[in-house]
């Protein structure tokens, strides 16, 4: 149990560090630095996945789960950034195909 929460406290502040570094000067949402929201979706995401999985003691969706943020992720920070450019769209754009494809294949084989 300590171990587990010494895993959590370490990637919270990993995500800090990186939200920090990556969103210094970044686009604003709402007073907020995008950077900082996409870390707390990314976090709620996987968090709201584990209540399941864990009541039924199981890994089955992990994949799936993981497909899920990246592509929540993606759209969420083209969405709020305001971009309408074609290199961002497009770089979101296949970010979402690898997703769901990578998604898809590692559900579907289990």
């Amino acid at each position: 149990m300590k171990g587990s929460l010494m895993g959590i406290v370490i990637s919270l502040v990993i995500a800090a560090l990186v939200a920090l570094a990556a969103g210094d000067n970044g686009i604003l949402v709402a007073g907020q630095n995008l950077m900082w929201l996409l870390a707390a979706v990314s976090f709620l995401v996987q968090w709201l996945a584990f209540v399941p999985a864990y009541l039924f003691q199981t890994e089955k969706f992990y994949d799936l789960t993981g497909s899920l943020t990246y592509i929540s992720l993606a759209i969420l920070a083209v969405t709020l950034a305001g971009t309408s450019s074609l290199p961002a769209l497009l770089i979101a754009g296949m970010v979402v195909v690898w997703a769901v494809r990578l998604g898809s294949f590692l559900f579907l084989r289990i």
